[in-house]
């Protein structure tokens, strides 16, 4: 949904406040960063994911392997 001529011109004007008030923070804020925070923490959360999947594995096994040997 599109924003009417108003909302659009008052963003336009909080943008420009921004830039002209602090334009070291406006530096600072890049979409680039986020993006990279995005990606690895979604790698960490695969990885982890793995990393768990394989340790309940292996407890699995080990529990049928005692189940069985101490029936």
């Amino acid at each position: 949904m599109p924003l009417s001529e108003d909302e659009q011109r008052r963003l336009d004007e909080i943008e420009r406040a921004i830039h002209r008030d602090g334009p070291q923070f406006v530096a600072g804020q890049s979409f680039e960063r986020f993006r990279r925070r995005r990606v690895v923490a979604a790698g960490a959360a695969v990885l982890l994911g793995m990393v768990l999947l394989v340790v309940g594995l292996v407890l699995t096994q080990a529990t049928l392997v005692v189940g069985s040997s101490s029936a």
